[in-house]
C-alpha cells in the first residue's frame, strides 16, 4: 500500500463501489485504490445494509491512507440493490468523471489511470477495462473455468470510466435487479449513440467465485432468474430452451439417443467447454481436483440456469 500523504496525481474522478457484507474482500481492493498511480478525487462506498464490520475497515483505511486533495465516504443506502446503490453514488459524486468497482475485485496499480488517460486521449466518454478472472479453491476454480475462463480477460462494467453526462444521456441502472443490472445498462449505450471503447490496458483481477457447489448453484438460479428479467442474454436463454426441446424429442425417439446426447453434452460441457474457455489445456493444473469438480458442476450449473430461465420466462422483457 502507498504511504500516506505521497506525491500520487489526483485526478477529477469520482470511484463509485456498491458494498453488501464484502469486508472478507475488502483489505485486497482498498490495497489496489491506495495503490493507484493516479488517484481518484472522491471514493464512495455506498452500503446497501451490511451486517458486517465493513464501514468500519473503511473509515479506519482511509483515516491511515488518506490523502491530498481526496476525500472517501460511506453512504448508507438500507435494502438497495446493485443499481441503486450505483445510482446513489451517482447523484452523491461531485467529479465529472464516474469510475465503477465492485467488491472482490483487485484493481492492479496503474488501472484507473489507464481509463483516465484512455478517455482523454481517445476523447471517449465511456471506457471499460479489462477484468481477469481466477479462483482460490478447487472450486472455485472449477466455476471460473465454467464461465469466464481461467486467466481470461474481459470488459466488465465494475472496471469501466464514465464522463457523467453519459448518465443524464442514457438514464440510471434499473434499482429493482439483484444482477445483470449492469448488462442492461450496457445495451442502452449503442442506441443513445454513445460507444463504449475498450482499454486493454486497465486491468482488474476477480478470484472470489462460490466456494461450495451449493453456493454455485443458488447464486446461478438468481442471477439468471435476473438475466430474463432483464432481457439480456437472451440467445444463450434460447439455446437452453432449445437443448431442453431437442432432449426431450430424443428422449421421445429414443432413450438410447437420448442416453448418448447427453453423454457428449456431458463431455464437451464438462471438459472441452472450460479448456476452449480458458484458452489452456491444463487451466487446472495449479488445482487438479478442479478439473474433476468441472465434469461435475457443468450439466448442474446449465439445469440451474434452464431452472431459473423457466422460473422467470414469465417477466422477460
Amino acid at each position: 500500500m502507498a504511504e500516506p500523504g505521497s506525491s500520487m496525481p489526483v485526478i477529477p474522478v469520482t470511484l463509485i463501489i456498491p458494498i453488501v457484507n464484502e469486508a472478507l474482500t475488502l483489505s485486497r481492493l482498498l490495497a489496489g485504490i491506495a495503490s493507484q498511480t493516479q488517484r481518484p478525487a472522491e471514493i464512495l462506498f455506498v452500503d446497501g445494509g451490511s451486517t458486517d464490520n465493513g464501514a468500519q475497515i473503511i473509515n479506519t483505511w482511509w483515516q491511515t491512507s488518506a490523502w491530498a486533495e481526496g476525500s472517501c465516504h460511506v453512504i448508507s443506502n438500507p435494502g438497495g440493490l446493485p443499481g441503486g446503490n450505483r445510482n446513489a453514488g451517482i447523484q452523491r459524486a461531485k467529479q465529472p468523471w464516474l469510475a465503477f468497482l465492485d467488491g472482490g475485485i483487485a484493481p492492479e496499480n496503474d488501472w484507473l489511470g489507464q481509463l483516465h488517460d484512455y478517455a482523454l486521449t481517445h476523447s471517449a466518454r465511456a471506457v471499460s477495462g479489462l477484468c481477469r478472472f481466477g479462483g482460490h479453491g478447487a472450486v472455485e476454480l472449477a466455476i471460473c473455468a465454467l464461465s469466464a475462463g481461467v486467466g481470461t480477460k474481459l470488459p466488465v462494467l465494475p472496471a469501466s470510466l464514465f464522463h457523467r453526462d453519459v448518465f443524464s444521456q442514457v438514464g440510471l441502472f434499473p434499482e429493482h435487479l439483484r444482477a445483470a443490472e449492469d448488462l442492461q445498462w450496457l445495451q442502452r449505450l449503442a442506441p443513445a449513440g454513445i460507444t463504449r471503447e475498450i482499454c486493454a490496458k486497465a486491468v482488474v483481477n476477480y478470484r472470489h467465485f462460490p466456494p461450495t457447489i451449493r453456493a454455485a448453484v443458488l447464486k446461478w438460479f438468481l442471477y439468471e432468474q435476473n438475466n430474463t428479467r432483464a432481457g439480456v442474454r437472451r440467445s444463450q436463454q434460447n439455446c437452453y430452451l432449445a437443448a431442453l426441446a431437442t432432449f426431450l424429442a430424443l428422449c421421445f425417439v429414443s432413450q438410447s439417443y437420448a442416453a448418448t446426447g447427453f453423454a457428449l453434452y456431458w463431455f464437451a460441457r464438462g471438459v472441452i467447454d472450460p479448456a476452449r474457455r480458458s484458452h489452456n489445456i491444463v487451466w487446472w493444473a495449479r488445482k487438479p481436483a478442479a478439473f474433476f469438480f468441472a465434469i461435475i458442476l457443468g450439466p448442474c450449473l446449465d439445469v440451474t440456469r434452464l431452472a431459473g430461465t423457466l422460473f422467470s420466462l414469465p417477466q422477460r422483457k
